[in-house]
């Protein structure tokens, strides 16, 4: 609101000089771009919280769609809580060895030496044309 209100000051002391009641004075001039400063900085620092908040969402819904099971930050006393534990990890090390196989297969498939170029056969041509039989 600081800029606005600089800004109308801003207008009417412009207006004032311009019809000969005022001399001009950059004063007013140097606390608008003071103000607009001021503005700039806040639209910049709103700017990355939307970011901070926008890869806070997609971080959660990201874990909420990769992990198996729910993770909750106070969990009820359960019995069960060590083996939802160990699942949960059995999947992860069996995800992490099918990444690993799927990794050395490329890489085994890149170091292997490529087959040399086969040459193109030279095409015989076993038919008699007409220009052959007139000699």
């Amino acid at each position: 609101m600081d800029t606005l209100r600089m800004a109308g000051i801003n207008l009417s002391s412009t207006a004032q000089v311009e019809l000969g009641n005022k001399q001009g004075g950059e004063l007013s001039a140097a606390k608008y771009e003071e103000c607009l400063e001021k503005f700039y900085s806040i639209c910049d620092q709103m700017e990355l919280h939307l970011k901070t908040a926008s890869a806070h969402q997609y971080q959660s819904s990201a874990s909420q769609r990769y992990t198996p099971s729910s993770v909750t930050t106070n969990p009820p006393p359960d019995i069960h809580k060590y083996t939802l534990y160990t699942s949960n990890v059995r999947q992860q090390v069996s995800f992490a060895k099918e990444l690993h196989s799927i990794l050395v297969d490329a890489t085994s498939s890149l170091s292997a030496p490529l087959p040399p170029p086969q040459r193109p056969q030279p095409q015989h041509h076993d038919s008699i044309t007409p220009m052959d039989t007139q000699t």
